[in-house]
């Protein structure tokens, strides 16, 4: 936690959140190294660049940060699924699995270590498994990001229009839509760039 007298630090940080929703994932990102220097013990810190790397498509970095944080927080439930979207992407996809099956069985209630595993299981190729992870998070752990994961799993399976029109569901929902960098970085998982354009086109 930031120091209770440090308020400024805090709303910095929480800031993050906000620019992020808003697709400014840079100025985010630049937020936080200046908070790193201040806070080099907070973990929170890193682990949401990691986060914010991973949506700017810079896995690598996103690695090298969550292989630090998992080694020093084993059990950190962020940490966790942090460590295991940032081994689907760039690093060891079964040791991806391996993690995000870990955070779910000391988490079952936590819909980001579904949506870990989620992402674990298509980067391993296995599509039925995602399938029904999906399905039982869904009804245990709802959200926007299981939600948009079906897209993943859908084209990643050769079903590119049912996957495009859970994304034309999304954009259509203002509750899912509030997270408008989830939206976008799954329009990018998906190369679905000229969809994205139409809908920055019609929310202008």
């Amino acid at each position: 936690r930031f120091p209770a007298q440090d308020q400024k630090a805090l709303s910095e940080f929480e800031s993050t959140s906000q620019l992020a929703r808003i697709g400014d994932v840079q100025g985010a990102t630049k937020v936080l190294e200046g908070l790193e220097k201040r806070f080099p013990d907070m973990f929170v810190i890193a682990l949401r660049r990691a986060s914010l790397q991973l949506l700017m498509g810079d896995p690598k970095i996103a690695l090298e940060i969550t292989r630090k944080l998992i080694s020093k927080h084993p059990s950190e439930p962020n940490v966790l699924c942090a460590a295991a979207s940032a081994e689907a992407v760039a690093g060891d996809k079964a040791k991806a699995l391996q993690i995000a099956l870990r955070a779910v069985k000391i988490y079952p209630r936590l819909a980001e270590a579904h949506q870990a595993l989620v992402e674990a299981y298509v980067a391993n190729k296995k599509f039925s498994e995602a399938s029904a992870a999906i399905k039982s998070a869904l009804g245990q752990a709802p959200n926007a990001g299981l939600f948009l994961a079906q897209a993943v799993v859908l084209n990643a399976q050769g079903k590119r229009p049912e996957a495009i029109g859970i994304l034309k569901e999304a954009a259509n929902n203002p509750i899912l839509l509030s997270d408008q960098a989830a939206l976008f970085e799954t329009f990018r998982k998906i190369e679905a760039f000229e969809e994205a354009l139409q809908l920055v086109a019609a929310m202008e």
